[in-house]
């Protein structure tokens, strides 16, 4: 027999074992809205790490996850992102038995864009097609715009602002995937860039080449005179256009006489515009 003495003089080793806690049950996720139950590709689990966890449908189940790779108490992150839904995200601590997640999904925010054409005059003032979008205030979503067609015709810029280059169509995209909160964007609005109408070219337009305006006598009553149409004119900045006139002269002889424009040309940026040159005597 052992004394109390011996047993008091005696080493005790002490052997403390971690109890492991258990392995996660299923988790059931049901929706508030009897229009919508969860599919496993709309809902993403995410540790508390934010690390992407792999969490398949118990057999058999369609909305009822394996959660036996975790721990009872591990903390669990959920993203459900579904179709006509706005993201909806949520937590929970794994559990030893069997729960459910109650979820209530909220109707994506839609954006009532207006596709109606768009006709502007060449030489028009650069205008925005964020107008054309109605986006809302809070959108929070990144819109790419980009122009479908020649791109001599007109320019868009990341911000939309549309510049009109010539007479044409064109057709203006504006594209942005679905955000959290609203849908998809992807539209297609018609351009039409019409002439500029100069109206009735008349002299007071036309700046002419004083060296045309003199002619060696020949006996004929014949001659040609060149020019410009100046900024009078209301050709935009930057374009050019030309002006040849056939004249005949009052007389053949030496001297300073009338003349009456038989016929004219104009050349070079003449497509951009809408203009006659009927009477230009007058």
């Amino acid at each position: 027999p052992i004394t109390f003495a011996e047993l008091k003089n005696s080493p005790i080793s002490l052997q403390l074992i971690k109890k492991e806690a258990p392995n996660g049950a299923g988790v059931t996720f049901t929706s508030v809205d009897s229009e919508y139950t969860i599919k496993s590709e709309d809902v993403v689990f995410k540790d508390e790490n934010g690390s992407v966890l792999n969490i398949p449908l118990l057999p058999g189940e369609t909305t009822k996850f394996d959660f036996s790779s975790l721990k009872e108490g591990d903390a669990v992150r959920y993203e459900i992102v579904a179709d006509g839904y706005k993201k909806l995200t949520g937590d929970f601590a794994v559990e030893a038995t069997d729960k459910e997640v109650s979820f209530d999904l909220t109707p994506i925010d839609e954006i009532n864009e207006d596709t109606s054409s768009i006709s502007k005059v060449y030489g028009s003032s650069d205008f925005s097609i964020v107008d054309k979008l109605n986006l809302p205030s809070n959108y929070d979503g990144s819109v790419t715009y980009t122009i479908e067609g020649d791109s001599d015709v007109s320019q868009i810029d990341s911000s939309g602002l549309v510049k009109t280059l010539s007479p044409g169509n064109v057709v203006i995209k504006a594209k942005a995937p679905r955000t959290d909160n609203f849908e998809a964007i992807d539209v297609s609005i018609p351009l039409e860039v019409t002439q500029k109408n100069l109206g009735q070219i008349d002299l007071s337009m036309i700046d002419w080449d004083a060296a045309s305006l003199t002619k060696t006598y020949d006996g004929s009553d014949a001659f040609e005179v060149e020019g410009v149409l100046n900024s009078s004119s209301g050709l935009v900045s930057g374009d050019s256009v030309s002006v040849k006139a056939t004249l005949k002269s009052s007389s053949v002889n030496v001297g300073s006489h009338s003349s009456t424009i038989e016929s004219i040309e104009l050349s070079g940026d003449t497509g951009k515009y809408q203009y006659t040159t009927n009477n230009l005597d007058d």
